[in-house]
């Protein structure tokens, strides 16, 4: 719609001054000369004139061929320019709106890859604290198991002791019967105190081989307890190696992944710039369809041009049947009057 201020009046005394300053009537050249509209304003009112202009040519005396050929051509040049200009706009637009949707989804899915990126990093970071704190107990656990290894050479150490001083107190004890039996052919007083002196040493000694029993199966049963910490300390080390080993693995499964998630990303970005480089080419695309436009503006004012000097052909005829009009009617004049002086004349012969 008009808007106020601009009417279709205006734009026809307009475009008829421009015609008859011998330019072609274009969107721009109206609105310099009425000084004020809108391109989208004028440009429907000036397509309006310039139809209903057509319809006011007049056409008297040229031939029905020629009148339907002009007006078929001067609709088929509107109509192919109108839809070369609409079919450029909506294919560029549908491109432009493809390469956009393309580029929305791309950096969509270029933040998505970074959040990814972000959370495996995280996630990397987390499973090398995890991966030095089961290092640190690894290590810790060495050397608990270090000490404990000590521990028990040392209860071995101590079982070997225990076992020599037994072996010592039973070499004593043959010693000591040795000698029970030696001094056994001496006089019954010195065998009732030698039998006294070897029940009492004896007896000690039995009290001692008790203790160093008692010594020794304690010894054996911390050596057990030992090698079963051992042993369970081995296994508890094993395990901390496996978990180590499925830790460094899933660590570099991680970096493989980030690794990929990083060159997904600088393709998303080559994508991108790709996009952009496609924007850029639509663009130029645009301003070729407005240079085709512009040439389609140069045709149609080719064809104004021609109806103009069709209209100047138009007169030039209308005149020249006029003078020719003129003519007849004066040598109808004269051969009128020939012919009453022909009658004349016959009349005065016949008389």
């Amino acid at each position: 719609m008009a808007r106020l201020g601009v009417t279709f009046e205006d734009i026809s005394n307009a475009a008829t001054a421009v015609v008859e300053a011998g330019e072609e009537p274009t969107v721009d050249r109206v609105r310099e000369r009425l000084g004020t509209g809108s391109k989208s304003t004028i440009a429907p009112l000036l397509k309006r004139w310039r139809s209903e202009r057509v319809k006011e040519v007049n056409t008297d005396g040229l031939p029905e061929e020629l009148l339907t050929a002009l007006k078929t051509l001067y609709g088929q040049v509107n109509t192919a320019a109108d839809k070369r200009i609409a079919t450029a706009h909506d294919l560029q637009q549908a491109e432009l709106n493809a390469l956009s949707e393309r580029f929305n989804a791309s950096q969509a899915e270029a933040s998505t890859l970074a959040k990814q990126v972000e959370q495996l990093a995280q996630t990397l970071a987390a499973t090398e604290l995890a991966l030095e704190k089961r290092t640190a107990d690894l290590t810790d656990t060495k050397g608990l198991l270090e000490r404990e290894s000590l521990k028990l050479q040392q209860a071995d150490a101590l079982l070997m002791e225990a076992r020599d001083a037994v072996s010592e107190l039973k070499q004593e004890n043959r010693d000591a019967r040795a000698q029970f039996a030696h001094y056994q052919e001496r006089s019954a007083e010195d065998r009732q105190s030698e039998r006294e002196q070897f029940r009492t040493a004896n007896q000690q000694l039995m009290i001692q081989i008790d203790t160093l029993r008692a010594q020794v199966a304690s010894l054996e049963e911390r050596g057990v307890q030992a090698a079963a910490e051992n042993q369970a300390l081995r296994k508890h080390n094993l395990a901390l190696e496996q978990d180590q080993i499925r830790t460094t693995h899933q660590c570099d499964t991680l970096a493989a992944q980030v690794r990929q998630l990083t060159e997904n990303l600088e393709v998303e970005h080559a994508q991108s710039s790709q996009l952009k480089a496609d924007n850029t080419a639509v663009i130029e695309k645009l301003a070729l369809a407005a240079n085709a436009n512009k040439a389609s503006e140069k045709e149609l004012l080719l064809v104004n041009q021609s109806l103009a000097r069709t209209d100047k052909e138009l007169e030039r005829c209308r005149q020249a049947l006029a003078d020719r009009t003129l003519e007849s009617r004066e040598l109808l004049k004269e051969l009128a009057v020939l012919q009453g002086q022909l009658k004349q004349i016959i009349g005065a012969r016949e008389s």
